[in-house]
């Protein structure tokens, strides 16, 4: 009897006496021909006794079989326990030209097994088959809803290969048919080998929709091997399958030819837990593709159908993934259904590559960091959610600089108290992309590039902690390609942004992109630029970079710009505050502001639109408004320009526009030492009951429209810019106040050249308690209505004031007069005496009476003398300036009142020509009206032209005053002088007759309505001979 032999009859002797059977025996060095269902060592299906084996040798063996393999060496109803079993060097094969060709059970086939320390090493399994055979592990096959335990037990070496399939190098755990178990402890697997033709995996473990606990173990230098898909040390499948892993080290495993997941592999819904509870670093895994190590396949973790790893660190624990070596330790993934959770107090570390992981990411407690290595101009996961006082840190350690990439359909996510995102590098949220910051929680970013959407309800600091030079954060997305939609950032109530390096809303366009943003501060939100700028379709004002379109709403939330805040140098920009908003900002620039490049008409201007309303301004230095900058303050709306910092100034120049309006509406600028600059092309609007008020001067050049609102400055007021271009309107019960003098003439911007204005007082006041003065060929307008109080008015030689007399003492001042002086007898006013100014009126000047006579500080109107328009009648003669109004035949309404500068003048007949000069010019008009006139006066005579107009919402710019002479063409007319619209009545001079008509159109739109108008206005005041 050989051994085998006696040994089985000592244990059937053993089974008839006990229920429980130790066997000591060593088994070496046999050829066992494996007999179906019957294990070569020990065979008892009978008695359903436990068996023992203690310190056994079982090595050197070979089984060789033919058919499929169920309990190769062992086979039992009962318990097996394998103490300190050393099992080396065994070779199990099946070969067969058909029939089955499966390995179950290859060593145990028992109802429970344990193994409790000994080693496992050298063993060796092989399927030779035309048909797919498959190793279910060397060592344990845990089915049918049985249990086995491993502690304290070394498998090393060992080797499996298959023409299909290996399934669990050592062990391996599955439910066929009901769920089984597998607990392993204090155990190492190294160096253990898999390979197959079909599929490699697990080549420590297995576990497929079952149950897996693993601790305090050693995964290392295990293989995986096959050239279609090559699977992990640690593999885990189906759903149903949970796996733990607690404390257990992955070291130096691979997968190889066409790997994945050299340490861990879980799919097909199966969730794998690795709890670790004391400092473990897993490094050297990584996986091949044809030689080379591939970030993208994992080289510690790959996923995919929904898997599930969930990361549980103990507190003070840390577990450190990698160490930044590319091509090891990478976490990657195949479907958005994959996620990763980190819980518990203690730290994750990743050092490796993650930027091939598209699933979810939770991080749910404790620290995550993604250290160097971890993301390279990509995404780190699908969703990123970050909660319950997490931190998640993806740009971890020193000379860590990685790339994070929120993609189309992917989100970041920080909700609750204390989480934090911490990214100290580039972060970017791609169009289509999305971030939430909830309340409590903070996103603290290096640098954003911003084109998804996102609501703030937290706290984002951007560029505060940035690991190299600060770089300004953009946003702007260009969502052609996703067929719509658009870049927009909400900072709800609750909600912070904080930059310390400034943000750019609207980033980079070309001929064919434009990158748009849209920034909302809703109530309770803020917006907090610490450092750098707030460019709003902008770079900065002289740079000659691009920008995408920039709209930032500030719907009764509040802005803080510690520098400055840049509109619509670049591209269109807006900001619109509302609903009690507030922004404060040192400087505020509107528009293209450098002069160089406003003036260069090869420079576009785009709109650059700053709009308060119900709102609060704060600025601390400058204010510029440039080509293309229009600032609109209404809706009982405050600016202040403090000058804090030694600079307080409001410019606006280069078809610039400013418009205040509205009662409670109010411009303050308080230093004394700043002024209000409106340069050449400049306009400012203060309308409708608006104020504002400077402590230093004006110095004005372009259009100021004080229409029912007042200007006050305390210092000096001075008009003027070549060829009086500087124009001021002064009306509807507007005031425009100077507690010193008024220069009209004087430009006092760095310059005290020659230069000219005008200031049309149509229905106002103009206070100037220092007195004014008129010179440089400017001009002072006042008409019917309108009032100046000041102590003396004085006209230089080559100044001008018109004054159209509606009331006595329409002048509350002394006239000093070395100039021109002309006063004009209103259209509706009665005749009668008038006094001019309530002092004295004194010079060697020239005065011109138009529609009466002027002397010693009375002017007499002379009694007007009708006449019916398109009415053949006697002709009328006027001698000494009379007056001559024209009525309509039909109403008897004045449409045309003529007031003359002439010993005498006859009117024969006026007849209305308007369809003439509709067919010359169009009908496409607001307001339009020709007539011809048959006068006859003297050579060098003239006569005030009033045209009864009645539309209020025109001004003089709107107006084109034609001109045909007797057998010729309608031409814009170049022969009048003093072109004036005082809301009724349009006037001018002429020196001669034929034909004059009118026609108005003003800018179709409302925004040009409002200010582009005022940048023209009274433009034909230049004309004069």
């Amino acid at each position: 009897m050989n051994k085998t032999t006696v040994a089985m009859a000592l244990m059937s002797f053993a089974c008839a006496l006990s229920a429980q059977t130790e066997i000591t025996d060593s088994y070496s060095g046999q050829n066992y021909e494996y007999e179906q269902f019957k294990g070569a060592i020990l065979n008892d299906t009978v008695s359903g006794n436990d068996y023992i084996f203690s310190g056994n040798e079982i090595s050197g063996n070979t089984l060789t079989a033919d058919a499929q393999i169920i309990g190769g060496l062992i086979k039992t109803n009962g318990k097996v326990s394998l103490n300190d079993v050393t099992m080396s060097d065994n070779i199990f094969k099946l070969s067969n030209t058909s029939g089955t060709t499966t390995m179950y059970m290859l060593t145990v086939d028992a109802r429970e097994y344990e193994i409790n320390g000994g080693k496992y090493s050298g063993n060796e399994a092989y399927i030779n088959t035309p048909a797919n055979g498959t190793v279910y592990g060397l060592f344990l096959n845990v089915m049918y809803g049985r249990t086995g335990k491993v502690d304290g037990a070394e498998f090393s070496g060992n080797y499996a290969q298959s023409n299909y399939r290996v399934q669990g190098g050592a062990l391996n755990v599955n439910y066929n048919g009901a769920i089984s178990s597998l607990y392993v402890s204090n155990s190492s697997f190294l160096n253990n080998t898999v390979e197959a033709g079909n599929k490699a995996r697990g080549a420590a473990v297995e576990n497929y929709a079952a149950f897996l606990d693993m601790r305090d173990s050693l995964i290392s230098g295990n293989v995986s091997k096959s050239p279609n898909a090559a699977y992990g040390a640690f593999y885990a499948s189906n759903e149903g399958a949970v796996s733990n892993a607690t404390d257990v080290v992955f070291t130096n495993n691979s997968a190889l030819q066409n790997g994945y997941g050299a340490a861990m592999y879980v799919e097909a819904g199966a969730v794998a837990n690795v709890n670790v509870t004391k400092d473990t670093l897993y490094s050297g895994n990584f996986a091949e593709v044809n030689g080379v190590k591939d970030d993208s396949r994992g080289g510690f973790l790959y996923m995919k159908e929904g898997g599930t790893v969930n990361f549980n660190i103990s507190e003070g624990a840390t577990l450190t993934i990698g160490e930044s070596v590319a091509g090891y330790d990478s976490i990657a993934n195949q479907d958005a259904s994959d996620s990763i959770s980190k819980t518990g107090a203690g730290t994750l570390t990743v050092n490796s590559s993650m930027q091939y992981f598209t699933g979810t990411l939770n991080v749910n407690g404790g620290t995550m960091n993604l250290g160097k290595g971890a993301v390279s101009s990509s995404s780190v996961a699908g969703d990123i959610n970050v909660s319950d006082g997490a931190i998640f840190d993806s740009n971890y350690g020193d000379g860590a600089r990685n790339w994070l990439v929120v993609k189309n359909g992917q989100s970041v996510n920080i909700e609750g108290e204390g989480s934090t995102w911490k990214h100290s590098y580039q972060a970017g949220i791609n169009e289509g992309g999305k971030m939430n910051i909830g309340a409590g929680s903070t996103a603290d970013l290096g640098y954003l590039a911003f084109g998804g959407t996102a609501d703030i309800d937290g706290t984002l600091v951007l560029g505060k902690n940035w690991v190299q030079a600060q770089l300004t954060s953009n946003l702007g997305g260009d969502y052609t390609s996703l067929g719509g939609g658009k870049t927009v950032m909400n900072i709800n109530d609750g909600g912070v942004v904080e930059a310390y390096a400034g943000i750019n809303v609207g980033h980079r366009a070309d001929a064919s992109v434009s990158k748009d943003a849209e920034l909302n501060v809703n109530a309770g939100g803020l917006l907090d630029i610490k450092g750098g700028d707030l460019n709003i379709s902008s770079t900065n004002y002289n740079d000659n970079g691009t920008s995408g379109k920039g709209f930032v709403n500030v719907n009764g939330g509040e802005v803080r710009v510690a520098q400055a805040m840049n509109i619509g140098t670049k591209a269109d920009g807006y900001l619109n505050a509302s609903n009690g908003a507030k922004v404060s900002v040192n400087d505020i620039t509107l528009g293209v502001f450098d002069e160089s490049l406003a003036n260069d008409t090869s420079v576009s201007a785009p709109s650059a639109v700053f709009s308060a309303k119900n709102s609060t301004v704060v600025v601390s230095n400058h204010m510029n408004i440039g080509k293309g900058g229009i600032f609109s303050l209404e809706d009982s709306s405050t600016l202040t320009i403090s000058g804090e910092n030694g600079a307080g100034d409001i410019t606006i120049r280069n078809v610039g526009t400013m418009a205040v309006s509205g009662a409670n509406t109010s411009v303050d600028i308080s230093n004394t030492q700043h002024n209000i600059y409106i340069n050449g092309g400049g306009t400012l609007s203060i309308s409708d009951g608006a104020k504002m008020s400077t402590a230093g001067n004006l110095s004005h050049g372009g259009v100021l429209d004080i229409d029912g609102g007042s200007l006050s400055v305390s210092k000096l007021g001075n008009i003027g810019e070549f060829e009086n271009s500087a124009v001021v309107n002064v009306k509807n019960g507007g005031e425009f106040n100077s507690a010193q003098s008024i220069n009209l003439g004087f430009y006092s911007n760095y310059s005290q050249a020659n230069k000219g204005g005008v200031i049309n007082v149509l229905g106002g006041t103009v206070n100037a308690n220092g007195g004014m003065v008129i010179r440089n060929g400017s001009i002072l307008n006042i008409n019917e209505t309108g009032k100046i109080n000041a102590p003396s008015i004085t006209i230089a030689s080559d100044g001008f004031m018109n004054l159209t007399i509606g009331s006595a003492n329409q002048i509350n001042a002394s006239i000093d007069n070395s100039g021109t002086f002309s006063i004009t007898a209103g259209a509706s006013i009665a005749d009668g005496n008038y006094n001019v100014a309530t002092g004295s009126i004194s010079g060697s000047g020239k005065i011109l009476a138009y529609g009466g006579t002027y002397a010693d500080n009375i002017f007499t109107v002379s009694r007007a003398t009708l006449m019916d328009i398109d009415v053949p009648g006697e002709a009328i003669t006027v001698a000494n300036n009379g007056r001559v109004n024209l009525s309509d035949k039909d109403s008897g309404d004045v449409k045309i009142a003529m007031a003359f500068n002439s010993d005498s003048a006859t009117v024969n007949a006026v007849s209305t020509t308007t369809q003439t000069l509709q067919d010359a010019i169009g009908t496409d008009f607001v307001e339009m009206g020709s007539y011809s006139f048959d006068v006859t006066m003297d050579s060098g005579d003239t006569v005030v032209l009033s045209f009864l107009v009645g539309n209020s919402s025109l001004t003089a710019a709107d107006f084109t005053v034609y001109h045909k002479t007797e057998g010729g063409e309608w031409a814009a007319a170049d022969d009048i002088e003093n072109l004036a619209y005082d809301g009724e009545y349009l006037s001018f001079i002429v020196s001669h007759f034929s034909e004059y008509g009118y026609a108005a159109v003003p800018e179709p739109e409302t925004v040009a309505g409002i200010f582009g108008a005022l940048a023209l206005a009274f433009c034909a005041f230049r004309r004069r001979k």
